[in-house]
Parts: C-alpha cells; sequence; structure tokens
C-alpha cells in the first residue's frame, strides 16, 4: 500500500489546478514526513540487524508461495497443506540451516525466479490463476472456518461486486469528468 502513496500525489498533481500546487506540495510533504515516521523504526531495526535498509523481508517468501512448481494460487495446497510443508526434505533442511532472514528472503528469491526462468508457461498461468483468485475465491477459501460462513460471505461479496459492476457502468455511461477520474484512480 506504502508503493502506491507517491502514484496517489502524481495524480493530485495532475488533477490540481494551477493555485492548488503550494497545498498540494504541503499535503504531499506532510504525507512523506509521516510515512518516514511511521516506517522508521523498522527500517532502523533492519538496518541495525541485517545491514541494509529493508521495508520487509518475507516478501520474497510470499512470492516464491506463488512462484514454484507446487504453487495453487493460494498459500495452501488440496487438503490445507500449505505451499512450504511442500518443500521437499532437503529442501527443508537447506531453508533450516539459514540463520537470518535475509538470507532466507534471498533463498525463496533464487527459488521463485529460478522456476519463473525454467516454467514460463507455469509461471504465466499461476499469476492469471492468482489475479482469478483475487477477485473471486480460490479452492482452499474458507478452510479454516465453518462452509455455512463461507457460502453467506459469497452471498455478500456477490451482491457488493454486482453493486461495483453497476456503478462502474453508471459511471462510465452518465459520470460528471471527476466521477471519471477518482475511477480511473480506484482502477
Amino acid at each position: 500500500m506504502t508503493a502506491a502513496l507517491p502514484l496517489a500525489h502524481i495524480f493530485q498533481l495532475w488533477t490540481t489546478s494551477c493555485g492548488q500546487w503550494r497545498q498540494w506540495a504541503i499535503h504531499t510533504l506532510v504525507a512523506a514526513m509521516l510515512a518516514v515516521l511511521v516506517t522508521s523504526p523498522w527500517l532502523v531495526r533492519n538496518w541495525s540487524r541485517f545491514g541494509e535498509v529493508t521495508m520487509v523481508t518475507p516478501n520474497w517468501e510470499v512470492f516464491w508461495r506463488g512462484n514454484n512448481p507446487q504453487a495453487t494460487g493460494d498459500s495452501y495446497r488440496t487438503g490445507g497443506q500449505t505451499v512450504l510443508d511442500s518443500l521437499s526434505t532437503a529442501e527443508r533442511a537447506e531453508l533450516e540451516s539459514l540463520s537470518t532472514e535475509i538470507e532466507q528472503r534471498d533463498w525463496f528469491k533464487a527459488k521463485a525466479f529460478r522456476y519463473i526462468r525454467d516454467e514460463p508457461a507455469g509461471a504465466l498461468l499461476g499469476t492469471g490463476r492468482k489475479l482469478f483468485y483475487f477477485w473471486w475465491f480460490s479452492p482452499n477459501a474458507g478452510l479454516r472456518y465453518p462452509a455455512a460462513w463461507l457460502r453467506l460471505y459469497q452471498l455478500y461479496y456477490g451482491a457488493m461486486l454486482f453493486g461495483a459492476l453497476l456503478g462502474i457502468h453508471w459511471i462510465l455511461l452518465r459520470g460528471s469528468p471527476a466521477q471519471k477520474h477518482a475511477l480511473a484512480l480506484l482502477l
């Protein structure tokens, strides 16, 4: 989400009239200062612990979950087993021998990019599957709670999605330029 913040400010600059640039600059500066204030403890922690400035250390594990031969499009395989549980004994031993989060991060990164390089069609298919699951439900949705809850949520989500599509349709056909700009920002 933090990565989208600069894009939001650029969009705001693009839609701001000439007389409001000073106000835009002040808002952008305040937002940047708050972002630095909020993230600095984690950045300092990672610098002191690992010798590099990084926001998130497990990010490459999450990337690997979707880019490996066992990937399903989410964090689980069939039957409730996680993708991480599908590592071979040798891979698990290799991963557990790594002493820092940075070494583990680099291990997952190398594994994921090796899979993408060796199996580009599988990686592309997996990306499509993840995009579909982003907007709808994976086969493992509701794995950790009663099936009735999932059905109820699917009904709710379906109604919200239908309403959103109707709203998008209405804005595209009859919306004001400001509404169309806001829609473009959201999409």
